[in-house]
Formats: structure tokens, C-alpha cells, sequence
């Protein structure tokens, strides 16, 4: 919903980010690059709800993954 956010993370779940989530390596030439994470990349996802749950409320969040 428009009250949630979901963040991705390629490092353990140690850094999140939106999709898509981006990181920094060096190239063959040595030059550091940007380059987007693939899928197979994400190690952790997460849902950040904005607004706050009255107590005893429920709420369902999803999040569709292919396993190979």
C-alpha cells in the first residue's frame, strides 16, 4: 500500500535500499563503477510501514519470489 515501503539489501542486511538497489566495484580497467544489483543479488528484504498499527491490529504485506 501507499503506507508501506519495501528496501532491499545485497549485504547481508546490513544496508537497505529501494529498488533498484545499486553498488559501487571497479570495472576490469580498475575504474570504480555503479552498477545495478540483479535479482539474485538480494539477500534480505524488508517492509517498512510509515504509519502507525493501532494495538492488535493486523496487516498483510507479500512479496513474490521465484526460487530456482
Amino acid at each position: 500500500g501507499s503506507d508501506t515501503k519495501i528496501e532491499f539489501s545485497i549485504y547481508s542486511g546490513e544496508t537497505y535500499s529501494t529498488w533498484p538497489v545499486k553498488y559501487r566495484t571497479r570495472n576490469a580497467a580498475g575504474r570504480r563503477v555503479t552498477l545495478e544489483a540483479t535479482p539474485d543479488m538480494i539477500t534480505h528484504v524488508r517492509w517498512i510501514i510509515q504509519n502507525d498499527l493501532e494495538v492488535g491490529a493486523t496487516k498483510e504485506l507479500e512479496f513474490k519470489v521465484e526460487v530456482n
